[in-house]
């Protein structure tokens, strides 16, 4: 009998993205993805994610430059290590925007058979739909950063 290896699946993309649309399709087609039902976000990524972004001087409408952001999450690898242990079941998941900051941080410790599922929109309508909703008037500025630093991750995932 084959053996195989865990399944993790990481939703990343700006926010606005299509990201929750995305997280409750994978969670009804059977992938256990933890957090509440209007976002399914994890808690416990967030509360890291935000820690680390912090620490690295910035937060998730202002992100910190990618060099501060990978010191700042070399100073958390034992609770990302801790964090993905608790959390790694046969077949899981997580989704929190913020993870396109910090995935860099985390690679390193996935052993699992990794799943990165990147979600991109338009910046310009990811801007328009942040500054409708009051978050940021530099949404779309920010959007171009994040699918940036979620093509330097996937560079990174791949070898490139």
């Amino acid at each position: 009998m084959a053996s195989f290896l865990p399944r993790t699946y990481i939703i990343l993309g700006v926010h606005r993205s299509g990201t929750s649309f995305l997280a409750k399709t994978l969670k009804d087609v059977g992938i256990p993805l933890k957090g509440g039902p209007a976002h399914y976000e994890d808690i416990d990524f967030i509360k890291l994610n935000m820690k680390i972004i912090q620490e690295a001087g910035g937060i998730w409408k202002n992100p910190p430059d990618r060099e501060s952001l990978l010191k700042s999450g070399e100073n958390h690898k034992e609770e990302i290590q801790a964090l993905l242990s608790a959390k790694r079941q046969d077949m899981w998941g997580w989704k929190d925007p913020r993870q396109a900051l910090t995935i860099e941080s985390y690679l390193p410790y996935l052993e699992d058979d990794v799943y990165l599922i990147c979600i991109f929109r338009k910046p310009e309508l990811v801007g328009a739909s942040l500054k409708r909703l009051g978050q940021t008037s530099q949404g779309e500025n920010m959007a171009k950063e994040y699918d940036r630093r979620i093509i330097k991750a996937i560079e990174r995932f791949v070898g490139i």
